[in-house]
């Protein structure tokens, strides 16, 4: 949760947040690399 400051998410959610953003098109594939 520490990425976005989001209270609903923890470190089970912060490694899986890269792989998502960069699906979504929230990151671009520089940051994702």
């Amino acid at each position: 949760g520490y990425i976005l400051g989001n209270p609903y998410t923890d470190h089970k959610f912060d490694g899986l947040f890269v792989p998502f953003a960069y699906g979504m098109g929230l990151i671009s594939e520089e940051l994702y690399k």
